[in-house]
């Protein structure tokens, strides 16, 4: 479905960019290096295994695509704001990529990075829309996630904290000076490289990230980067990009200690912002993994599932993810999931695409800060027979028709495509 986009120069900065990136993984040394990062998923052990294999050519595609895209963004001194990390998509007639990695994108977050470098001075320019995101995030990092490091957090200006205008407006300010009764400042430390910006939208059909141009207001000046620069950047980043998130996902499993169909307490996200927990998933074709998270007192709260390679499965063309506004509440106000390899005709169906395992990952966003734990978070992890399954849920669980479905996934596309056509 093609999606014709305004005029907006967000919009025109986007296409451009992506259509710059098409034209750039033609290059040979661009397809050499993609080539060589392919490889280095076909010969992981797991690509061997049936879900492995199921899903590893789509993960070596999603990473170079990722990294091409990244590679057209990485300069201080002509720094531009688009959104990463989207799922296959049209824009006036052109197909792009899906450009996932391995990193579990949250489908719920419009997600933006800013390279930055701290011998300069940055004014950003916004508008919060209404209604406004669940939760928006501006945080300081010592490197673009993705370009070689995770990124390290250094500080952060959090929605509830920034000062708006009666229209929205707002104006953010980065520099290496300290604020000095500035609104919405953020200090840039020495090793400042990059704001990362999380637009989370609970309701897609309504919420709309913050409207942002940038402008660099002083510092050095540079060139900016050529084709040919842009190319030989590419080149160079598609084989570290695929490496380092092929390797995040090992890192994390034992850093985690990540248990199989049993979730460990939700952990504090630095800078005070919400907690997460993750748990591997394992099921049988006639399995069902089934469990009840509570929100707390988190205004946002969601569960994404992905594969393998902790790329989230597609939450636009399937159910692949839930947030409260999507997923059906119990009495109580808790949430009942079903992963499943199949449909078993309950609304709130964690759709694996035919996966037999996976990871599992829970968030809770804008809790109060002085909340250290969540020990309630996650209850009634079990698994089960499909046929034993309407005694495992709850008696008020939210069952749906074949006909049913195709409604509820017609409404999630929808509600996507909008977030590409949203001011």
């Amino acid at each position: 479905m093609s999606v014709a986009q305004s005029a907006s120069p967000a919009f025109a900065t986007q296409r451009a960019l992506e259509g710059l990136a098409l034209k750039l993984a033609q290059a040979p040394d661009v397809a050499a290096a993609r080539a060589q990062a392919r490889a280095l998923f076909l010969e992981d052990p797991d690509a061997r295994t049936p879900d492995g294999a199921a899903s590893v050519e789509d993960a070596a595609d999603q990473h170079f695509w990722g990294a091409v895209l990244l590679a057209l963004n990485t300069d201080p001194y002509h720094p531009k704001i688009v959104p990463l990390f989207l799922y296959r998509h049209d824009l006036d007639g052109q197909s792009y990529p899906s450009a996932l990695h391995g990193g579990l994108e949250n489908p719920d977050n419009v997600y933006r990075a800013i390279p930055l470098s701290p011998d300069s001075r940055y004014v950003i320019h916004g508008v919060r829309h209404s209604p406004a995101p669940a939760q928006i995030t501006y945080e300081l990092m010592d490197s673009i996630p993705g370009l070689r490091s995770i990124g390290r957090h250094l500080a952060m200006l959090k929605d509830r904290d920034m000062v708006l205008g009666p229209d929205g407006a707002f104006t953010i300010t980065l520099d290496s000076d300290p604020a000095n009764g500035r609104a919405n400042h953020i200090q840039l430390t020495p090793e400042a490289r990059c704001l990362f910006i999380r637009d989370t939208l609970s309701d897609w059909s309504s919420q709309s990230a913050d409207s942002l141009t940038i402008e660099r207001v002083g510092g050095p000046d540079r060139p900016p980067a050529t084709e040919a620069q842009l190319t030989h950047e590419a080149a160079q980043l598609v084989v570290d990009y695929a490496r380092f998130w092929h390797e995040l996902p090992k890192i994390y499993r034992t850093k985690l200690a990540v248990k199989t169909n049993a979730f460990n307490p939700p952990a504090p996200r630095d800078g005070a912002w919400g907690f997460i927990a993750n748990t591997h998933f394992e099921i049988a074709d006639d399995e069902a993994f089934v469990f009840t998270t509570h929100p707390s007192d988190a205004p946002y709260h969601a569960v994404l599932i992905g594969n393998h390679w902790w790329i989230a499965l597609d939450a636009d063309l399937r159910s692949g993810a839930f947030n409260t506004a999507q997923a059906r509440a119990n009495p109580d106000g808790s949430f009942t999931f079903v992963i499943a390899a199949r449909d078993p005709g309950v609304w709130n169906w964690l759709d694996t695409a035919g996966l037999h395992s996976g990871i599992i990952q829970v968030r809770w966003q804008g809790t109060p800060p002085d909340l250290r734990a969540l020990p309630d978070g996650i209850t009634a992890g079990k698994l089960v027979k499909l046929s034993d399954l309407e005694s495992a849920v709850p008696k008020t669980t939210v069952w749906v028709t074949p006909q049913q479905r195709q409604v509820q996934l017609a409404e999630r596309h929808a509600s996507y495509l909008r977030r590409l056509t949203a001011p």
